[in-house]
């Protein structure tokens, strides 16, 4: 239901600009003299939606794979990540949730089932999210560190860290500091879980004033690794 109700924000906002626009187009092609560069700066904001819509929709078939047979590729760790965000940036948005991004290398890369991954990075900014929606000071940082033979992804929010008994218990299954109806506690295991298939690790950095996330990746998985999760 989240992911639906997340789904449809993405989609309503570029499809209600491309509405817009159309009528633009039509209210110019039906006066006397239509001006052409108008027209083509209209044409350029449908092209952009357009094209946002088919990230999104990328997105959620990456994501809705299962990704238990699939082998490990290697993928650009940048495209893996924004492909991600597409599912998640407007409602972010809509809750006045800032976003902080980095400058993330195209040369790096991992090695990785996409759809596995792009699951447990996105469960962690739906955890955000519910974190510091209802916070006077609402953001969400995300960094990539490269680590040499490995890289880290970590994500910040504006929350006040995690307390140590919340803390030892947070990747244990069905435990959960949501309301009833908003998560069953399950969202991190199942990503620690996909960390483990990938010889990764998922763990909260404690020394962080807030709460942070950090996911570590190997660059390369070992040669006997299979995609049986």
């Amino acid at each position: 239901g989240t992911m639906a109700s997340g789904i449809a924000h993405e989609i309503n906002n570029p499809l209600a600009t491309i509405s817009a626009a159309t009528q633009q187009m039509g209210t110019i092609l039906n006066s006397e003299s239509p001006d052409r560069n108008r027209l083509t700066k209209i044409a350029d904001v449908v092209e952009r939606n357009v094209n946002r819509i088919s990230r999104i929709v990328r997105g959620l078939k990456m994501l809705a794979r299962d990704g238990a047979f699939d082998p490990f590729t290697k993928v650009s760790v940048a495209n893996l990540i924004l492909e991600t965000l597409e599912l998640c940036q407007a409602r972010l948005a809509a809750h006045g949730i800032s976003l902080i991004l980095p400058d993330i290398p195209c040369h790096l890369t991992i090695e990785c089932i996409p759809s596995q991954i792009s699951q447990v990075i996105l469960n962690l900014f739906n955890n955000a999210h519910d974190a510091v929606e209802d916070l006077p000071e609402k953001w969400i940082r995300l960094d990539v560190l490269d680590e040499g033979d490995k890289v880290a992804i970590a994500v910040t929010d504006s929350g006040f860290g995690l307390p140590p008994d919340v803390r030892e218990k947070i990747l244990v299954p069905f435990f959960t500091t949501k309301e009833p109806g908003k998560g069953v506690g399950l969202g991190l295991s199942i990503s620690m879980r996909l960390m483990n298939a990938h010889n990764g690790e998922l763990s909260v950095d404690d020394e962080c004033p807030n709460t942070r996330f950090v996911v570590r990746l190997p660059k390369e998985q070992p040669k006997s690794n299979g995609a049986s999760v």
